[in-house]
């Protein structure tokens, strides 16, 4: 993912990364990158993001962290 870029995460079309999962929310969350992590921002859905297994609103990830939207776990690979 480009640096200092945003991108938009839930269940809707029209997301950057769509998420088919009935537990998550058209507009679920939005991730922020930075240089060497990623800010996210629930954007008050109505079941809360996991970071690393902890329910929070708002959450930094670094390489090998995982995310949990709905019931979908998502994990932060460093790219090629």
């Amino acid at each position: 993912m480009p640096r200092n870029s945003s991108i938009s995460i839930g269940r809707g079309q029209d997301n950057d990364l769509i998420i088919k999962d009935d537990y998550v929310s058209k507009y679920h969350c939005i991730a922020e990158v930075h240089d060497d992590y990623i800010e996210v921002t629930d954007l008050a859905a109505h079941n809360a993001i996991k970071f690393n297994g902890v329910k929070a609103r708002k959450g930094i990830l670094r390489i090998n962290d995982t995310m949990t939207v709905g019931q979908t776990e998502l994990v932060l690979v460093r790219g090629a």
